[in-house]
């Protein structure tokens, strides 16, 4: 899935296009669209599709449809805290639309790279590697403020300090330094652990990092990946518009 930074960034350019619930608000807004990954809190006992609503197998569908099948199983989520809700729906949105438009026509069984017994790890490396592009395009120093700031309220049966965590979580997250130099140790830290990418392949994958660097870019180009990000902002908006005028008329 993509990064925090690219969900961060995606809601920072639908936010003028949503409108004053989501600039007047901007930290509830910012903090909602990271919410979906809070199941990364190894402490707490629920699962990706319990915080996604959908798992990485179902159907792909165009994109009115993908706007509406998020909304459907957001549902109202986000009663009372819209700016957060907004927020929320684009990073399920953004989600989407990586399972649809890179996941799968690039890594998925099936896929010209999906063959390849590395294809996880690059996978795990394209979505690295756009952490650290959007890390030099946004300001992040301006990001940690507004998220410090944030005054957390119990939201949607997780309680205040579970938030507070997470929060925390973000902000470590955001501070943290993103080249290919860290990567394998982000591999030993993050993925390994999680059961993300198998043992067997990480050695063999750093071994030749440049090499695969080098053949990732040329598989998935940026101009790809800018593609999604703009559909991502696009639907966002759309998904937005359309849950708050159904539960704020």
């Amino acid at each position: 899935m993509p990064s925090m930074c690219f969900h961060l960034s995606v809601a920072l350019g639908a936010a003028p296009l949503i409108g004053t619930v989501a600039t007047q608000n901007l930290g509830d807004y910012l903090f909602g669209a990271t919410l979906p990954d809070i199941h990364m809190l190894s402490t707490l006992p629920i699962s990706r599709e319990q915080t996604h609503y959908f798992g990485l197998d179902q159907a792909d569908f165009d994109d009115e449809e993908l706007v509406s099948q998020v909304r459907r199983g957001f549902a109202s989520k986000g009663d009372g805290e819209p700016a957060l809700a907004a927020g929320y729906l684009s990073h399920l949105i953004a989600d989407k639309i990586w399972i649809r438009d890179i996941y799968r026509p690039f890594f998925a069984p099936g896929a010209p790279l999906g063959v390849d017994s590395m294809a996880e790890l690059y996978d795990r490396a394209l979505q690295f590697q756009i952490d650290m592009v959007e890390r030099e395009r946004s300001n992040l120093a301006q990001l940690s403020q507004v998220m410090a700031v944030l005054k957390v309220k119990d939201w949607s049966g997780l309680d205040k300090d579970t938030l507070k965590r997470w929060r925390s979580f973000i902000l470590e997250s955001l501070q943290s330094e993103r080249s290919w130099q860290t990567f394998p140790q982000y591999v030993r830290d993050f993925l390994l652990p999680h059961g993300k990418v198998k043992q067997e392949m990480v050695g063999e994958f750093l071994a030749f990092l440049p090499d695969r660097v080098k053949r990732l870019a040329e598989y998935v180009p940026q101009v790809k990946i800018d593609a999604v990000k703009q559909k991502s902002v696009t639907l966002s908006v759309m998904a937005a518009k359309e849950y708050l005028y159904a539960n704020l008329g």
